[in-house]
Order: C-alpha cells, then structure tokens, then sequence
C-alpha cells in the first residue's frame, strides 16, 4: 500500500515542481518546433531541452525559496497551519498565473524580436495604453489567443491547487527542512563555479535566439530586471545637458539614428588582413620596466621596435569587463557597469566582430576559463563573434588552475585555431583573453625563473604569462599565418575615438577614465575630475612624480569634459551606439 501523499506537507511544493517543469518543458518544446531551423542548425537540440529544464529549476527554486523558509511556522498550532496552507495555496496560484502570462508572450515576442521576453518587455511595461493598442491592432490573433490561453490555464491552476486534505504532521517533516533549504539554494545556484548560474552560461550556441529558447522567459525577464538597477544614468550623477550641446561638444555629427558614425577611408586597400587582439588580464605599466614596472615582461619589451608602442596608454577602469567595453567596441566608461553586462547591450551593439563580419571574417573568443563569467559569452554571441572558445573545449591542457587552463594552453589553441582558419583561405578577428595573471595566480611549475618567493605571487604570474607570449610570438612568427595585433577599421563605425593613423603635429592626447562614480579627463596639462554631489576637481597629473597638482578652478568651463561623461549613457539608453543595415 503506498503511503497517501497529498497528506505530506511538502506535497504541495512536489506537485508545483512536477506542474512547473512539465508547463515549462512543454512551452520551450512548442518554441524549439517553431523555430527548428535555428536550433537544428546549432546541433544542440537536446541541449537546448535539458539545461532549459536547469533553467526551469532555477525559477522555481527562487518562486518557492520565501515560503520554504517560512515551513516551520505551521508547525506552531493548528491555526498557524491554517494560515500557511492558505497563504501557500495562494502564493501558488498567483505565481504560476504570472509565470504562465510571461512564458505565454513568448511565440510573439520572438517572432517580433527574435528573443526571448527580456528588458523590452519591461519597457514596455510603462506604456500599457501604447501597448494594448499594438497588440489588438497588429497581433489581435495573438493577443486573443494568450488573454484565452491564460484565463484557461489560470483556471487549471485555481483547481489543480485546491484545499487539499488534512494535513498530516510528523517531526520528521521538521527535521528534514533545513537539507529541503539547501537543496533548493543549490537547485538555484546551478553551479558550484565561481559564480551562479546566469544567462551566459546557458549560451551555449553561436546563435544568440537559440541561446534565449534555453532559458525561460520569467527567467529571462526577471534576471533583466536585476540587471537593469546596475544602469546608473550619467546625467543623475554629474548633471544634465541638452543632447544637441552634447552631441556638438562631442563633435558627433552622424545622422539622428547614428550620431557617432563616421566613415574612414583606409591607408591600407589590400587583401584583408587576420586580426587578432591579445587581451591580458591586469597587464600594466607596473609590470613593463622600460614604463617604470618591475622587470618582468621581457617578452612583451621585445615588441616596441616591432610596431606601434602606446608609452601613455590609460586604461578606462579596474575591471576586465570594462577593458573588453573599451577594446572591442569603442565604447567609453560610464558610472553604470561595462555594457559587456548590461542588458539593452546584448544585441545590436558594436563590436569589432559585428562590423568584420560584414567583410567576410571568421570572428572569434578564446578564453581559457568559462565564457559565462562577466556575461562575456552572452555578450559575444549577441554581437557578431560567431565563435566561442572556453575551458571546456581544451583538451588535456598542461596545467588548469581556479580561473581555466594556463596561457601557455590557451596560445596553443589560439595559435591551432588561426592555422586552421588560414588553411581554409579565411580572414579572421580573434579576440584572445588571458587569464594567469589573476589571484590566486596559479601557473605551471618550472617553466620560468621565479621573480621573487613564494611562487604564487602577482609579478610571477605576470613573468609567467609573458613567458607564454612570447612562446605564441614565435610561433606566429614561423607559421605561415600573417597576423596583426592592431588594424585600421575600414568601414562606417560609431567609435568616438580618434583615428591614430592619420594624426599631425597638433594632436593633444586625452585620456577618458571611469573609477565607481568617478569621471576623469586627462591632457598632457590638464587633468579633470567629475564626482557625484562635489565640485568639479581641476588640476594637473604630474607624470614624472605620479601626482595630481590642484589648480586655480575659478571660471573654468568644463562643458567638453561634461558631455563626453554624458555621451555613453545616452547612447546606451536608446541605442544607438551600432551600425547601420547593410
């Protein structure tokens, strides 16, 4: 005789699982069918079902987690049990009718948007009137099939979550809550990495469509949500300034959709030339002797008689992912985070990759950790880089420390990955991003002269990384494979940026830096800083010391350096910061 169930009090979170995980499944199946093309074209057909049914577990561990927490007050007295059973019953229904409305907005939203529900969907949402009005005149079918769909499934809901039996309680019941608690927590952590799970580490395709069918669109609704209080608005920390000022101080003249673009003509009108950026982590002049640093990069000095040395080249911020911001797509700092993770920037926003894609090059991401660590996958797949490259696609690697595998594996990859693509008469842009030089700066034993002891330090890891530089140098320099670490765009751009080759004898430097909610401003004599709620700084870095020099601030006029701390936020926000249609 099998035990009744539905007189256990975690019966009703059983049955909201099994409802939740069969209505999601069924939902992402009925998507997967509408657009097979797609999916069948990545391959990843059951892929894409069993990490969604991870997704779906993540959602409904979070919708669950409150009234979990809370099992152990129905155990007080009988009208405690009461009261909790009625308040679950109600958390259920009105949960699942929210879900259900969301998911339900799925088949439309991707035909419209060729993505699941997401940031838009919220933006939406402050104009209901504009909204309705859409809906019932350009997808009345549609929208009478979800407003029928939910008031039938809500009605489902109503009766499948009715007053169940009496409830029986028994200790056990109790003792087995806290193992429930951490069951869930992990069922929403989805990884036992360096971070949760996030959306970028359920992209696990090229084809950024495809990626969101793996999520489920509550999911991917409500993480945009989260993301969207990271989107600091410049103009409520440093001030306002009509767009038109903006735009003219900025010397933006592109047409209203496009106001950064700009066409180049290039000094080069050859064969294209193989691209390839190397990206290192926390590589700076501390570490480059002949830029003041410690001696520990030798590898890397070899290369200022072989092309272009920058000796004043500041970076935008602190962060990698605001590094990637600045080298891939132009794009300058703002207070918000990097646009790498922001959610209006995960489609539709320049790259590099997006506008070589447009002359025929293989684009690519090498990285010898997880792609989804900072949305850096979501990011590249959303905006032109057609292939991703991580951890789990090396092979035996020679040493695999907490951050992926070492940069000697990670050139070795790179440097196989380009001569298959010359093999095939390719161009390609590959954007290669190192990983050694990150505490605990693990490496491989016995491959250099240790700078100092212990060996986990920060100046061994940078030794060791450009040890596996110049390994990959030389390589290059043997195969057949003609590369160039920095070429000219030849082609429309939105990049704000000055066009370093073809500069005179009157070209002032500038330096644009991001610090939190710190703006500054650097020229070979002036230095300014805008901070939120202070007076703007006015100054001077002195180079030689390493010093800041205050200066007289009376009648300065800093409108140049307002707008330029004003021009990202705007672009992100209604964005515009793209190409043009071909």
């Amino acid at each position: 005789m099998f035990p009744d169930l539905s007189r256990n009090p975690y019966y009703p979170f059983l049955k909201a699982y099994l409802f939740g995980l069969i209505f999601f499944s069924l939902s992402r199946l009925g998507l997967i069918f509408s657009q097979l093309d797609a999916v069948t074209a990545t391959d990843k057909f059951l892929d894409v079902i069993l990490q969604g049914v991870r997704v779906d577990l993540i959602q409904l561990g979070l919708v669950f987690l409150i009234p979990l927490l809370i099992f152990p007050l129905s155990f007080i007295n009988g009208q405690t049990k009461h009261i909790y059973h009625s308040f679950l019953r109600l958390w259920i229904i009105l949960s699942f009718i929210i879900l259900f409305i969301i998911e339900a907005c799925s088949i439309t939203f991707i035909n419209e948007y060729n993505t699941r529900p997401n940031v838009l969907f919220l933006e939406y949402l402050k104009y209901p009137r504009e909204v309705f009005e859409m809906l019932f005149k350009g997808f009345t079918l549609d929208a009478i099939l979800v407003i029928g769909s939910v008031l039938l499934v809500s009605r489902l809901i109503i009766v499948a979550f009715r007053r169940q039996n009496e409830i029986e309680y028994k200790l056990m019941h109790l003792v087995i809550w806290p193992v429930v608690i951490v069951l869930i927590l992990i069922s929403i952590r989805s990884s036992f990495g360096h971070r949760p799970a996030n959306p970028a580490m359920f992209a696990i395709t090229d084809n950024a469509m495809v990626n969101s069918l793996v999520l489920n669109s509550p999911y991917s609704v409500f993480y945009a949500a989260y993301s969207m209080k990271h989107e600091a608005s410049a103009s409520k920390v440093y001030g306002k300034m009509d767009i038109e000022k903006i735009y003219s101080l900025t010397s933006q003249n592109g047409p209203a959709e496009y106001p950064t673009q700009k066409t180049l003509t290039p000094s080069y009108q050859g064969k294209p030339k193989n691209i390839v950026i190397l990206l290192q982590e926390s590589l700076g002049a501390t570490f480059v002797e002949s830029l003041g640093g410690v001696p520990v990069t030798p590898n890397l000095e070899k290369l200022k008689n072989e092309g272009i040395w920058f000796s004043q080249l500041y970076a935008t911020g602190t962060r990698s992912v605001r590094g990637i911001e600045a080298v891939i797509s132009g794009f300058p700092p703002t207070p918000a985070q990097s646009t790498v993770k922001l959610p209006l920037s995960q489609s539709n926003f320049f790259t590099l990759a997006s506008l070589l894609n447009e002359k025929n090059y293989e684009t690519s991401f090498i990285y010898g950790g997880e792609a989804h660590f900072d949305n850096m996958r979501n990011f590249f797949t959303g905006n032109g880089f057609k292939k991703i490259i991580e951890q789990k696609d090396f092979t035996n690697p020679i040493f695999k420390g907490s951050w992926g595998v070492s940069d000697q594996d990670l050139y070795q990859k790179a440097h196989e990955e380009f001569l298959e693509r010359h093999s095939q008469n390719q161009p390609f842009f590959s954007l290669v991003f190192t990983s050694s030089n990150h505490a605990p700066f693990e490496f491989p034993e016995g491959v250099i002269d240790l700078y100092e002891q212990p060996q986990a330090t920060e100046k061994n890891a940078v030794k060791y990384a450009d040890h596996a530089l110049g390994e990959f140098i030389q390589k290059a320099k043997q195969s057949p494979v003609t590369m160039l670490s920095l070429a000219g765009i030849h082609a429309r751009h939105p990049m704000i940026g000055q066009d370093m080759s073809a500069i005179d004898h009157n070209y002032r430097g500038r330096a644009i830096m991001q610090y939190y909610d710190n703006f500054a401003w650097m020229e070979p004599d002036e230095l300014f800083v805008l901070q939120p709620n202070q007076e703007i700084f006015y100054g001077k870095y002195d180079f030689m010391n390493n010093t800041i020099i205050p200066n007289d601030q009376n009648n300065i006029n800093y409108d140049k350096q307002l707008a330029h701390a004003l021009l990202p936020s705007i672009l992100y926000s209604q964005k515009l910061y793209r190409l043009p249609p071909q």
